[in-house]
C-alpha cells in the first residue's frame, strides 16, 4: 500500500512541474555576463519552433527539449556562452528579436583537444555594445531532459583560436538528369588564427577566403536522402586548430529524389552483372551507380541508398576473395554479399576498400550476389569490384602451400591472411619490427632448385587499399626444429619484401611466415618464388611480352601466346606443350633443348 502512494504522489509532482518559465523565446531569462554559472533545468521544455525546431548543428533532430536566455553584450563587445551539464547540450546564439532572430552561432562540443568535452561553447567579438543576444539550449539526449549550469564571461576568443560559428544552407539547383545530381550552396561563419588555409566541406577542399564565405559543392547524388555535414579546417589533420573547428551537423539537408534518364541496367538484383573470376590478382571490372535507386532487399550493412547488383558464380575451389579496388570513384565504396536467389536472398558479408572478403566451403557453380553502394550515398560514379579464385591456404607450419618456382614469375597465384590463427610455432611473435604482437599467419614453402638459388618477393595487391604493416620470416629445417634465416616487416604499399638465397641445399624446403601486424587486418598478395634456372617451369597463364622461359628439367605449357608476343622455352630434357597451348597469329614462339644457359 505503501508503495502503490508512493508511486502516486510521485506521478503527482511531476504533473504539477508542468513547463519552465523559459520555454519560449518569450520568456527567455535575463542572464548577467559576470562569470557566475546558474543552474537551470529543461525538464518538461517543448521544443521551439523559432526559428526552426531543430538544431543548426549537431544532431539534427526536432524533438530535443529546448529553453531560453538573452543576455547584454558588454562594452567589451565579446560574450562567452558555456554549459556544463551530464547530458550534452547544444546551444545557438541569435540576434535580433524572437519575431526576428537571425543566427549568428552555433555549438555541440567544447574541445576536441586536448579534453574531448561534449557541452557547447560560445565565444562572440565585435558584437554591438549594449545589444541584446538570445541564447537557446537544447538537451541533445533525444528528449531526455537533464539539469545544466550556463556561465556568461566577458571574453573572447581566448579557448578557441579556430572555429567554425555556423553554417547556413544556402541554395540547391536542379537535377541535372545526365548525371543524376545536383549543387548546393553553403555560406560558412568563421574565425581562425591564421594558420589554417583550407575549408573541408562535404568531402570537397575549398581555399579560405573571408568570412562569411559561400561555397559550392558539386555533384551530390540525387537520391531523396539525408546528408550529414562535418566540415572543418585542413581536415583531417588533427592539429589543435583544425580539429577543435569541427562543425558537425547531421541530417542537415535532403537530398533532391532520382532524376536519372539512364538508370544502370542492373539497379535490381534480377538484372544483376556478372562480375568474372580471376586467380592472377584483382582485376576489377567497373560498375556505375549513377542513377540507381534503392533496393528492397532486406540488409545488415545500410538502408535505404543507391545500389546497383552484380554476381559471381563460385570456382571449383569452393572459394573467392571480393576486393574493391582502391581507383574507385566514389569516396566510400561498400558491398554486401548475399546468398540464395532474388527475392530471398540472406545477407552474408559486409565490405569496404579497407576490408576484403573471403568465402571458402561454397558450392562451385553456385551464384554469389552482391550489392554494391556508396556509404552515405554522398557520390555517384563508378565502384571497381574483383572475385579472385586464391591459392589454398596454409594455416600452419605443416600444411604450408607449396610454391611453385618460376623462371619469370607469370602464374603467381593470389593469398591472403583471412582466416588466420595464431599457432605459436616456432614463437608467438614475430622476430623483426614491432614483436609486441601474437601474430595470426599463413604458412608457405618452397624447394630449392638444383642451382641452388632462389628468390623469394612478397607483394601485397597494389590496387587494394592499405590495411597497414605486415611482416614476413624465412625459416629452413623442419616444421619441428624451424631455424630463422631473416625477416623483414614492410608497409602494405611499401616495395616488395625480398629475399635472396644463395648457396642452398637442392631439393631444400624453405618456409614462409607472413602475419599483420593487427589481428583485425586482412592482406591480400602474391609471391613470387623464382630462381634463374628452376628444375620445372610450368606456363598456364597466357604470356603477352618477351620472354626466355629456361629450366633445367622442363618446361610445360597449356594456355595462348598473344599477338606480337616473342617467347622461348628451353629446357634441359623435355617441353611439353599440353591441350589449351596456342600462338597466335602475328606471335613468334621457339622451342630449344640444351638447358639453362645454353644457345
Amino acid at each position: 500500500m505503501k508503495i502503490f502512494l508512493s508511486l502516486i504522489m510521485a506521478m503527482l509532482s511531476l504533473c504539477l512541474q508542468g513547463q519552465p518559465s523559459n520555454d519560449l523565446c518569450g520568456n527567455a531569462i535575463l542572464l548577467a555576463v559576470d562569470g557566475s554559472c546558474n543552474t537551470f533545468s529543461n525538464a518538461f521544455a517543448t521544443p521551439s519552433n523559432n526559428p526552426e525546431a531543430r538544431p543548426l548543428c549537431g544532431f539534427g533532430v526536432a524533438d530535443f527539449n529546448d529553453v531560453w536566455f538573452t543576455a547584454i553584450i558588454p562594452a567589451s563587445g565579446n560574450l562567452t556562452i558555456e554549459t556544463n551539464s551530464a547530458s550534452n547540450n547544444l546551444i545557438e546564439a541569435y540576434k535580433g528579436s524572437c519575431n526576428n532572430l537571425q543566427a549568428i552561432a552555433c555549438s555541440s562540443n567544447r574541445l576536441v583537444i586536448p579534453s574531448n568535452e561534449s557541452d557547447g561553447r560560445i565565444q562572440l567579438e565585435n558584437q554591438i555594445a549594449g545589444s541584446t543576444i538570445y541564447i537557446k539550449v537544447f538537451d541533445t539526449q533525444s528528449g531526455s531532459p537533464g539539469i545544466f549550469d550556463i556561465c556568461l564571461k566577458d571574453e573572447g576568443r581566448t579557448v578557441y583560436t579556430c572555429r567554425i560559428d555556423l553554417i547556413d544552407i544556402g541554395v540547391q539547383s536542379a537535377c541535372d538528369p545526365l548525371t543524376n545530381s545536383f549543387s548546393q550552396d553553403f555560406t560558412v561563419h568563421y574565425y581562425t588564427d591564421g594558420s589554417v588555409i583550407e575549408l573541408y566541406l562535404l568531402g570537397e577542399y575549398f581555399p579560405l577566403t573571408s568570412s562569411p564565405m559561400t561555397v559550392t559543392v558539386t555533384d551530390i547524388a540525387a537520391n531523396g536522402n539525408t546528408i550529414d555535414i562535418l566540415a572543418g579546417f585542413d581536415f583531417p589533420l588533427f592539429d589543435y586548430c583544425g580539429a577543435n573547428s569541427r562543425y558537425p551537423f547531421f541530417d542537415a539537408l535532403i537530398a533532391l529524389p532520382n532524376c536519372a534518364a539512364n538508370p544502370p541496367i542492373n539497379d535490381e538484383c534480377a538484372t544483376a552483372l556478372e562480375l568474372g573470376v580471376t586467380q592472377n590478382g584483382c582485376s576489377p571490372e567497373a560498375f556505375d551507380i549513377t542513377g540507381a535507386s534503392p533496393s528492397s532487399d532486406s540488409s545488415n550493412c545500410s538502408e535505404n541508398v543507391q545500389d546497383i547488383w552484380t554476381f559471381v558464380i563460385i570456382p571449383n575451389s569452393g572459394e573467392v576473395i571480393i576486393a574493391i579496388d582502391e581507383n574507385s570513384e566514389v569516396a566510400d565504396p561498400r558491398v554486401e554479399l548475399y546468398e540464395g536467389t532474388c527475392g530471398n536472398l540472406t545477407s552474408i558479408g559486409c565490405g569496404n576498400e579497407f576490408t576484403p572478403i573471403r568465402l571458402i566451403g561454397q558450392t562451385p557453380g553456385d551464384q554469389l550476389y552482391m550489392r554494391l553502394y556508396a556509404e552515405g550515398s554522398r557520390e555517384q560514379g563508378n565502384i571497381n569490384l574483383c572475385a579472385i579464385d586464391p591459392v589454398p591456404q596454409g594455416d600452419n607450419c605443416s600444411n604450408a602451400t607449396l610454391l611453385k618456382l618460376s623462371s619469370t614469375c607469370l602464374n603467381l597465384g593470389t593469398h591472403s591472411t583471412h582466416f588466420a590463427n595464431a599457432d605459436g610455432v616456432p614463437s608467438q611473435f614475430i622476430t623483426c619490427g614491432d614483436q609486441e604482437f601474437e601474430p595470426e599467419d599463413v604458412w608457405l614453402s618452397a624447394v630449392v632448385p638444383q642451382s641452388g638459388e632462389l628468390n623469394l618477393s612478397i607483394s601485397p595487391l597494389s590496387n587494394l587499399r592499405s590495411p597497414g604493416f605486415y611482416a614476413a620470416e624465412i625459416f629452413s629445417g623442419g616444421c619441428n626444429n624451424l631455424l630463422l634465416i631473416d625477416c623483414q616487416e614492410n608497409i602494405f604499399n611499401g616495395p616488395p619484401v625480398e629475399f635472396d638465397l644463395l648457396n642452398r641445399v637442392p631439393g631444400e624446403t624453405i618456409y614462409v611466415r607472413i602475419a599483420m601486424k593487427y589481428f583485425y587486418q586482412e592482406m591480400v598478395f602474391q609471391v613470387c618464388a623464382s630462381s634463374a634456372c628452376p628444375d620445372t617451369e610450368i606456363v598456364s597463364s597466357p604470356i603477352q611480352g618477351v620472354y626466355d622461359l629456361e629450366a633445367d628439367i622442363s618446361v610445360t605449357g597449356n594456355d595462348l601466346i598473344l599477338i606480337n608476343s616473342n617467347v622461348t622455352f628451353d629446357a634441359g630434357m623435355m617441353i611439353s606443350l599440353d591441350p589449351g597451348f596456342e600462338v597466335e597469329a602475328g606471335a613468334v614462339f621457339h622451342a630449344f633443348i640444351d638447358g639453362c644457359g645454353g644457345q
